[in-house]
């Protein structure tokens, strides 16, 4: 079984008491913190922080030599503590180089913190102006940066990891049923909702301000959308050979832009994901455009292909070291499967996608992560919920009730597992979100890329699951020019295909490798009723009635359980065994975060 590299390496925390705390509070406080987490890495990490009167920020990161920006930096009054390198800084702070942008960046911040959404995604950043007595907390304008609160009794705090909160707060955590149930449905906590009882998301691209007083601190939200004019219509369009408008030139140019400044951030080679498909291509071409050092790795798991990867490099105007990835046979997992789900849990706190269940999650992590472009986020330029023709065209047919229908399809799959009161609360919850993006100017099937960008792709996709990820499919100009798209326009990947020929010119001629669905070959691999040790597993789970009973309805996941040991049913019946799995072993973490929790409270 291959190991994930899934890791979040750096934990950051803020906080703000609503008076003055005890100096002996807080190092407890901070101390359960570390204590928690210290199993994640091998090395301890570097604890930085900045306290002011009752309010504060703490950045525990893991020492990596190769990293030229700093994560951690302070200048006088001003500091800034950041979860990954924020590319885009130059056009916040201008040509400096990584090693001096991060104080000017969190003076931008201090004096307007709205223009973190100028910036790439992912990260979360504090920045600090001690003479002020405020501290800028500003999340990316996906959210994929990842960014919690929790109110406790005399206080609030933020952090980027979901367990961080109620080991601050000193509470044991509890779950949230509403949001499980939704979960149930959808396969990740969608709106604000986390699986932890008043622990909530904070909104993408959404500023917490806090002000630190005599008498204690408190915090204030920006309440400007600043994704609303990436996704407002506008008259531009993509026409077939045309184009109308800068979208193009804006989301190329930005693309190259990102690659060169993650270049620039670290001295080693990125790595650069490579496959035959769409979205990988952007970021390819932003760096083969951008002249970055880099190497370009694919898999060869699916027949042809690695042979469309290498008429690129072959075409190519400059040389691409290629690394590939040949397919390890698959074997029966030497590890149990409610550990491997621990492991992750440590790491993500339920909010990673259950299908990393797949892949063990080694710990403590030691290696080095390599720093990585890939192409996560790009299918906002494909249409990700209409992806062929025949659908967008029932979509468009049912009106107003299309995006929604469109979406109760998705969570109901082929099985309809979870209980009713599962599939209400996700659709309400499905509705809210089709309704910002309605205030916005959107209709019809954009409103499911407007669902897309606003729910799945922060938590679903792996975009924010590992340090040291990027994309050139997120950039703010990428965001604004998907948008810029009419429905039918996405089927043909205009916007990638458009993007790729103004970085590399070579490439415009070589055929994306899934250009016909119909062609492509099926991945197989066995399921987890077919991996014997994790079905024995599940068997126990379904047989044992525990918390999933409140998520699903026990005698359809029976008949379900069933079926496929009996080599029949569905493989989407495997996305709800994954769930189930997943919301057992979250009994187990809530556990240990509860004993962390009273630990020194």
């Amino acid at each position: 079984m291959a190991a994930s590299k899934n890791v979040i390496e750096h934990t950051l925390v803020a906080w703000a008491f609503d008076a003055p705390a005890a100096p002996g509070r807080l190092d407890a406080a901070l101390e359960r913190v570390a204590a928690h987490y210290s199993p994640l890495l091998a090395n301890p990490p570097v604890r930085n922080e900045r306290r002011l009167g009752s309010s504060g920020v703490a950045l525990w990161q893991r020492q990596d030599d190769r990293l030229r920006w700093p994560l951690w930096a302070e200048e006088g009054d001003v500091a800034i503590a950041s979860t990954g390198v924020p590319t885009g800084w130059r056009s916040l702070v201008g040509e400096l180089p990584a090693e001096r942008a991060a104080i000017p960046l969190a003076r931008a911040l201090v004096d307007s913190p709205q223009r973190a959404a100028e910036l790439n995604p992912p990260f979360v950043i504090a920045a600090v102006d001690s003479s002020a007595g405020t501290i800028a907390l500003v999340n990316d304008f996906l959210g994929a940066g990842r960014l919690y609160e929790l109110r406790f009794d005399g206080g609030v705090v933020w952090s980027n990891r979901l367990g961080a909160l109620p080991l601050f707060a000193g509470q044991a955590p509890q779950p949230d049923e509403r949001a499980w149930r939704i979960f149930a449905a959808a396969g990740w906590f969608l709106g604000d909702t986390t699986p932890i009882a008043g622990a909530s998301k904070v909104g993408a691209a959404r500023s917490v301000v806090i002000h630190d007083r005599l008498a204690g601190a408190e915090a204030t939200y920006t309440i400007d959308d600043p994704r609303e004019p990436l996704v407002t219509p506008r008259g531009g369009r993509l026409r077939r050979g045309k184009l109308l408008g800068a979208s193009v030139e804006a989301a190329a140019d930005r693309a190259a832009g990102l690659a060169a400044e993650t270049a620039a951030a670290w001295s080693v080679p990125l790595a650069v994901a490579l496959t035959g498909g769409r979205d990988s291509r952007v970021s390819a071409a932003a760096a083969v455009a951008a002249g970055i050092d880099a190497t370009y790795n694919t898999g060869d798991q699916v027949p042809g292909e690695l042979e469309a990867v290498e008429r690129l490099i072959a075409a190519a105007p400059r040389e691409m070291p290629h690394t590939v990835n040949r397919p390890v046979p698959e074997s029966e997992p030497d590890d149990d499967l409610m550990d491997r789900a621990a492991a992750i849990h440590l790491v993500h706190d339920g909010m990673r996608n259950p299908q990393e269940l797949r892949r063990q999650t080694v710990l403590p992590h030691s290696a080095s992560l390599q720093p990585t472009l890939s192409g996560h986020g790009g299918e906002l330029g494909h249409g990700f919920y209409y992806g062929r023709a025949a659908k967008l065209r029932r979509i468009e047919k049912a009106g107003e009730t299309g995006p929604i229908a469109q979406l109760e399809r998705n969570a109901r799959g082929r099985h309809s597992a979870a209980v009713d009161q599962a599939y209400s609360e996700y659709l309400e919850a499905c509705e809210a979100t089709l309704g910002e993006g309605r205030a916005f100017g959107l209709a019809g099937p954009a409103l499911l890329d407007w669902y897309y960008m606003a729910q799945r792709l922060p938590y679903r996709s792996g975009l924010g699951a590992r340090s040291g990820r990027s994309s050139a499919c997120v950039t703010p100009a990428f965001v604004r020019g998907a948008f810029d798209l009419r429905p039918k326009d996405r089927l043909d990947a205009r916007l990638h295909r458009a993007v790729v020929a103004r970085l590399v010119p070579e490439w415009d001629e070589v055929p994306f490798f899934s250009e016909d669905p119909d062609a492509m070959p099926a991945i197989t691999r066995r399921r987890i009723w077919e991996r014997e040790r994790e079905a024995a597993v599940v068997d126990g789970l379904v047989a044992a009635r525990g918390s999933w009973t409140e998520l699903f309805d026990p005698a359809t996941i029976d008949g379900m359980w069933r079926e496929v040991r009996a080599g029949e049913g569905s493989a989407d019946y495997e996305h709800v065994f994954d769930r189930i799995v997943w919301r057992e072993a979250f009994t187990a973490h809530l556990e240990r975060l509860g004993a962390g929790a009273r630990a020194g409270a």
